[in-house]
């Protein structure tokens, strides 16, 4: 499992998504929602729900065949179910990593 980390390259995120990294650039200037943070050195910083809208973006373009005024319009309604059930598992996700966090402090405190 790849390591979690608060951001990621342009790099890691083409490979990630199996995209060149001039297609993710582009994305940015058509979705106006996609705004990865930059570093000092101007270097693109992609947080996890940066790629979670790129992965939606990526499913709209490529698997349902949307242009990329159907895609953003999609996005921008709101009405994407794949888009809400992915923000629903991440969070269900979450709270189970919180749950086996939790009892793993607790399996922690009573071994010492």
């Amino acid at each position: 499992m790849p390591e979690m980390k608060l951001y990621y390259s342009i790099r890691e995120v083409s490979e990630m998504l199996d995209l060149e990294p001039y297609v993710l650039r582009f994305w940015e200037k058509e979705f106006p929602t996609l705004v990865p943070k930059k570093s000092h050195g101007g270097l693109r910083l992609y947080k996890q729900s940066d790629i979670d809208e790129l992965r939606v973006i990526k499913e709209l373009l490529y698997t349902e065949k949307y242009t990329i005024e159907g895609a953003r319009r999609q996005i921008q309604m709101g009405r994407r179910d794949g888009h809400q059930k992915l923000r629903k598992e991440n969070e269900r996700l979450k709270a189970v990593v919180a749950e086996a966090v939790s009892e793993l402090k607790s399996l922690r405190k009573k071994l010492n």
